[in-house]
């Protein structure tokens, strides 16, 4: 029988080529790897690979694949057999993804602190444009003010604001604010981020909406038996999507004073940039390893 390399993980086996090892993700090759052996055996002592076997050379890769055998030369059998590691964490950022966004019962307002981006145009360095974020609301009145001016990462300077000269355009989410002090010499100003506190927003009626909107997706990667705490793909934890209950118990997708959580509470998710988990993936990914997927996105 022709061959190159004895397999010691399949003792009566033969690799007729060198084996091949890919990453399992092309776009982060450091979260694991797919190693694919080519293996011949005469055919009366062919016997099937076991599930979760260890590569001998990978002592991290499992068994998960055997493909179709293929006969050749009489009483000579071919077949290839793929190796895993468990993946290590992936993250992917900014997929996009239809989402379910929870309904207002009553319009509202609700104060809030908020980083925002501007810059400070004018000649006397006084005049400050800044541009609020938003995501499902509007800027109502600004009934206080607290800014931290930086250039990029590096703080700058902190300035009180009392805006005694103050215009707020709701539409586009911009104040402009007359700083009582000037911005210091040498600090940059066409551009900066900051943090306005104590500012009101507004939240008008709405039905529970579905939006096209980026999220990130947190993937997790468990073979029972050897993954810590999993001896079954029962013991993987699976945490519950946000839902919203009444007052009854029963779910709903309008918000109240009386669901759980309240509309209020929601408004805080969204004035304070938090997110919630808006689905949970999970199933087989190769062999006996599953993967668990966790997206979240932004509260609008």
């Amino acid at each position: 029988m022709p061959s190159v390399y004895t397999s010691s993980t399949f003792p009566n086996a033969y690799e007729y080529k060198r084996r091949r090892v890919v990453p399992a993700f092309r776009d982060d090759p450091s979260l694991g790897k797919i190693i694919t052996r080519y293996y011949e055996v005469r055919d009366g002592t062919y016997t099937d690979p076991v599930l979760d076997t260890v590569d001998s050379e990978f002592p991290t890769a499992y068994l998960t694949n055997v493909r179709p055998r293929e006969h050749r030369d009489g009483e000579i059998m071919r077949y290839e057999v793929d190796f895993c590691t468990i993946p290590a964490r992936r993250e992917l950022d900014f997929e996009g993804y239809g989402a379910r966004f929870p309904g207002f019962g009553v319009a509202s307002t609700a104060n809030a602190a908020k980083t925002v981006y501007g810059f400070v145009p004018s000649a006397d360095r006084k005049t400050a444009i800044l541009h609020v974020p938003a995501h499902g609301y509007t800027v109502n009145t600004v009934v206080g003010y607290h800014l931290v001016l930086a250039s990029g990462n590096q703080q700058t300077g902190q300035f009180s604001m009392q805006g005694h000269s103050l215009v707020v355009q709701s539409a586009l989410n911009q104040l402009t604010v007359l700083l009582d002090t000037p911005v210091p010499a040498g600090v940059p100003v066409n551009f900066f981020a900051g943090t306005v506190r104590n500012f009101s927003v507004a939240f008008p009626a709405r039905s529970e909406v579905t939006e096209e909107v980026k999220g990130r997706v947190v993937y997790d990667y468990f073979l029972p038996g050897v993954s810590s705490g999993i001896a079954r793909a029962d013991d993987i934890p699976l945490p519950q999507r946000f839902r919203i209950f009444g007052s009854d118990g029963a779910e709903t997708s309008t918000l109240s004073t009386t669901t759980h959580p309240t509309q209020a509470q929601y408004e805080a998710m969204v004035v304070g940039g938090q997110s919630f988990l808006a689905q949970v993936i999970f199933g087989r990914w190769r062999g006996n390893i599953w993967e668990r997927g966790l997206r979240t996105v932004r509260a609008i």
